[in-house]
């Protein structure tokens, strides 16, 4: 028997909108934004309670195409309800400026 990561009734959330942001599950179509967003952080990421002994991000980046090799996981990990990775997106632009 496999573990249970959320109940079979459990619908993920598709969007949640804030004061100064908006959320919506991470995606492909979030590559090149996703991809500058966290490419221009790595050392404050690196840096921030929790990362210091991650490999993650890479030091040196990754490819667009590790990108979004990345964030297709990411949504089928969503489809598959075994994680719910969201984007945080600049309500005003839909740029990405962070992930949950």
């Amino acid at each position: 028997m496999t573990d249970v990561f959320v109940p079979e009734e459990f619908e993920g959330p598709r969007e949640l909108t804030g004061d100064g942001f908006r959320l919506e599950p991470l995606g492909p179509q979030h590559n090149d934004s996703d991809l500058a967003a966290w490419t221009s952080s790595i050392h404050h990421i690196r840096g921030t309670t929790g990362f210091e002994k991650w490999s993650w991000p890479p030091l040196d980046g990754m490819s667009a195409e590790d990108n979004l090799a990345d964030l297709t996981r990411h949504a089928q990990d969503f489809v598959d309800r075994t994680g719910f990775t969201f984007t945080v997106l600049d309500p005003t632009t839909d740029e990405v400026i962070g992930c949950v």
